[in-house]
């Protein structure tokens, strides 16, 4: 029977205001058996003296230290490298995970596998909540209108990917060809990667289950409200530049793939359509119901440089 050894992995940085209450969410789960590794990107707040005070009082929380080289994909690529358990979380620092979380996604993981030796990547759903943690949409998914199952498809992280870190949860085989994580500031981010490698080398699982408290606030980094067609139109040109910088940036990514061997044939196949009318009909085409206007754009981006 697979009996896990479980670690988890957060990059912080100034997140004084929320990561007690996200970093006990960790520490109180129902599966005890855990190793919190937190990586600090070189916070000016009280961030590192509350982690500190965290660590003295349970042995299970790691405080690696300063990343001596910021951005986010350093940071949580030095948390990564600190690991050795079997399956690793990514945790951001101002959610909050349910009770039962890990326990919940590893029982769904071994249910779904027959070869824990496969290099693999499960994620969820999120709750959207606001700064005093009210809900405000019980999906993420369904609030965008995103199908999460194309996360699974090559075809489809040729150009879009709409999993996020924060609800992953990742294997040491996955790990063992993934790390290090590409750390050029041109390269998309590290959710972004190792859902690629998962797709390309092994296998991607989606578990239909709100498994983080996802808090929307002026200082995280991913959306989740939908927005009118008017306010989208209206941010035409903002919009472009944006998707046209995240095609720029997969790209990239695409090519460390390809240069450490990792990629699936098939992937190859669909990434290197030079033709833009081949590589649209081939791999955007088939996903237009989806945020129409963000196909539209991501296709007109490919036309600038």
């Amino acid at each position: 029977m697979f009996n896990p050894s479980i670690a988890v992995v957060m990059a912080t940085y100034n997140g004084e205001k929320f990561i007690n209450e996200q970093i006990q969410s960790i520490l109180n789960q129902t599966c005890q058996h855990l190793t919190l590794y937190v990586s600090d990107d070189g916070s000016t707040d009280n961030t590192i003296e509350i982690i500190k005070e965290i660590a003295l009082n349970d042995s299970r929380l790691k405080y690696i230290g300063v990343n001596e080289h910021p951005g986010v994909v350093r940071n949580f690529n030095r948390a990564f490298l600190e690991t050795h358990e079997d399956i690793v979380f990514l945790a951001d620092q101002d959610d909050i995970w349910p009770k039962d979380r890990i326990k919940k996604m590893i029982d769904y993981y071994i249910e779904q596998t027959d070869d824990t030796d496969q290099p693999s990547l499960l994620f969820t759903d999120m709750v959207l909540v606001d700064k005093n943690s009210e809900i405000l949409a019980s999906s993420f998914y369904k609030e965008l209108e995103i199908d999460p199952h194309y996360n699974q498809e090559l075809k489809y992280l040729t150009w879009r990917c709409t999993s996020y870190g924060c609800t992953m949860m990742v294997n040491r085989p996955l790990l063992n060809q993934a790390l290090p994580l590409p750390q050029d500031e041109d390269v998309t981010m590290h959710d972004n990667w190792l859902i690629l490698c998962a797709a390309n080398l092994g296998k991607v699982y989606y578990m239909d289950y709100g498994s983080v408290f996802y808090r929307q606030h002026e200082s995280n980094h991913t959306g989740g409200r939908r927005r009118s067609l008017i306010q989208k139109i209206k941010s035409f040109k903002l919009q472009l530049k944006k998707i046209n910088t995240a095609r720029i940036k997969r790209e990239k990514q695409i090519d460390v793939l390809l240069q450490r061997k990792l990629a699936h044939p098939e992937f190859i196949k669909f990434s290197s359509l030079d033709n833009k009318f081949d590589f649209f009909k081939s791999n955007i085409l088939s996903y237009k119901k989806e945020r129409r206007l963000y196909s539209i754009f991501y296709f007109l981006s490919m036309f600038r440089k």
